[in-house]
């Protein structure tokens, strides 16, 4: 009943769950794990979903007039995610890396491959 009634109401609520439900998940099971390529995949998420929701909660104004905003964003954030398609990985590679890397003065050749 709650989520029936969140997604009447603006659906906020089941989109914050998409966000955050599965991607806490898999972040504990790869802080658990001996793996890190799982632990760079998921440092990645967050990063890009800590920028995104910055970005969203300064331009609301204007979103709230794109049609179907709440599908359009839950469909980012599973792109984002999802391990088929390593969205935040792209992201951050095309669009992060390349300005913030450098103003902050990190070593790019001392960095793991990515």
């Amino acid at each position: 009943p709650i989520l029936i009634y969140s997604l009447m109401n603006g659906g906020t609520l089941v989109i914050d769950l998409i966000g955050f439900v599965f991607p806490m998940y898999a972040s504990i099971k790869a802080i658990e794990s001996p793996a890190e390529d799982d632990d760079t995949m998921w440092l990645t998420y967050w990063l890009v979903f800590s920028i995104f929701k910055i970005v969203e909660s300064t331009a609301d104004f204007l979103l709230q007039y794109i049609p179907f905003y709440l599908l359009i964003k839950a469909a980012f954030l599973v792109w984002c995610y999802y391990p088929k398609t390593q969205g935040a990985k792209i992201i951050y590679t095309s669009a992060i890396k390349p300005y913030v890397v450098p103003a902050l003065g990190i070593d790019q050749t001392a960095k793991k491959e990515d």
